[in-house]
């Protein structure tokens, strides 16, 4: 799994997996442990955001990342729909797609606006998921406001 995602996807993008946890059965988790740069992770979403081009070259199959940020399950988590690994909600009316990690760690491409944004953060012992992700989706409301007011 590794040497084929490494050949087909991330090396025409110039990423290079660090590290990529394996189940018990010795098996790369498919959606996560992979060990990313905020950078590669930024220019993962960069590739969805250009749904699925990186530079000149197709990486990704267009029609295949539009049935996977298609809202299969509504209302997952508060106001959070999911795809096929991805959340998908409006924020201030405008649609974000993201790949939300462990400790807040997270990818959020919002097409409309042209913006990727990446998240990135440690997890303290007393890990209060809630008030972090609630932190994160403020800040992300507020760059979305004043993206709009000075881009409209």
């Amino acid at each position: 799994t590794l040497e084929y995602t490494q050949k087909a996807l991330f090396k025409p993008m110039g990423i290079d997996i660090r590290r990529w946890d394996k189940s018990p059965d010795g098996i790369f988790f498919g959606g996560s442990d992979m060990f990313m740069t905020v950078r590669d992770i930024a220019a993962f979403g960069q590739l969805i955001r250009h749904k699925g081009r990186s530079g000149d070259k197709q990486i990704v199959s267009e029609s295949w990342l539009e049935t996977s940020i298609y809202p299969y399950f509504n209302q997952v988590q508060k106001d959070w729909n999911y795809g096929y690994l991805w959340w998908l909600r409006s924020i201030d009316n405008v649609n974000v797609i993201a790949a939300r990690g462990y400790g807040e760690q997270n990818l959020f491409i919002i097409p409309e606006l042209d913006l990727v944004i990446v998240t990135a953060g440690s997890t303290p012992l007393f890990y209060d998921h809630l008030t972090r992700s609630e932190l994160i989706e403020n800040l992300l409301s507020n760059i979305i406001q004043h993206y709009k007011l000075d881009n409209h």
